[in-house]
């Protein structure tokens, strides 16, 4: 009986262990960034740009998140005004725009930009913020994509999508690594785990956009650095939770199994 209790502790802590999260993230500052000279997409239109973001707390104005396009001319993205602590909508040449959601210092948080027929959301931690923009973006251009631009802070786990994700489904996968159960896996088009850990590039595991650490191929000081501190990607599944109970039921009858055999030859 001893064994079957073993058993099932066994059985219960592994399927504790699925909760895992990305092993490593990138912290950028002055100078760093983040940069492919190819852009995620060219769409303009349903679509969700999300990341897993967290700043220090330094001032200083205004620090690119992430961005697909051109700033200045083209696309669209994200940034934070880091006097305000507040995040902006930025499509290039068209609107800048304050979102009125305040990031909070050295917490991680997650950030969906979605556009779904013609308006755009912010959605933090999996619940849709106040403001709408219903601007149209100009297409995509060069110089590509850039992320991270001067960000007093770590970013982890960008996906792109050619889909407004609803926000339901948001709110059930934003801490969870994107795999083939995601419900629109299909539609994600561009995807950073930024797990490399080491090294001057990391990988676009959908789409092979690979994106490179500062402003060349070379080490410099320009290039962000890696962490072994990631984002809160830790909550179960459904069906993750349905194992956790079943083991822990297991556990729970085979206690009781043992209990009652020593009651009864006591």
């Amino acid at each position: 009986m001893k064994k079957i209790v073993m058993f099932c502790l066994f059985a219960a802590l592994t399927s504790l262990t699925i909760q895992t999260s990305s092993a490593q993230a990138l912290r950028f500052g002055a100078a760093k960034k983040l940069q492919t000279t190819t852009n995620f997409t060219t769409i303009v239109d349903n679509l969700t740009m999300e990341c897993w973001v967290r700043w220090n707390g330094t001032p200083g104005g205004i620090r690119l998140l992430v961005y697909n396009g051109d700033p200045s001319t083209s696309g669209y993205g994200y940034y934070i005004n880091t006097n305000t602590a507040q995040i902006h909508f930025l499509a290039g040449g068209v609107i800048d725009v304050g979102t009125g959601y305040n990031l909070p210092v050295n917490i991680w948080t997650h950030l969906a930009l979605r556009r779904t027929a013609g308006t755009w959301h912010l959605i933090v931690n999996g619940v849709q913020q106040g403001w709408t923009a219903g601007n149209a973006p100009n297409v995509p251009g060069a110089p590509g994509a850039t992320v991270g631009i001067d960000f007093p802070g770590d970013i982890d786990e960008l996906r792109v999508w050619n889909i407004a994700l609803p926000t339901a489904t948001i709110l059930n996968n934003f801490q969870q690594a994107a795999n083939s159960s995601h419900p629109n896996y299909a539609n994600l088009i561009a995807y950073y785990p930024m797990n490399e850990g080491a090294g001057q590039t990391t990988t676009d595991v959908r789409g092979g956009n690979t994106m490179t650490l500062g402003l060349t191929a070379g080490v410099g000081a320009d290039d962000p650095t890696w962490i072994a501190d990631s984002s809160p990607v830790t909550v179960p599944t459904l069906g993750e939770w349905a194992m956790i109970i079943f083991a822990v039921l297991l556990v729970g009858t085979a206690w009781y199994k043992m209990r009652e055999k020593q009651t009864l030859t006591a």
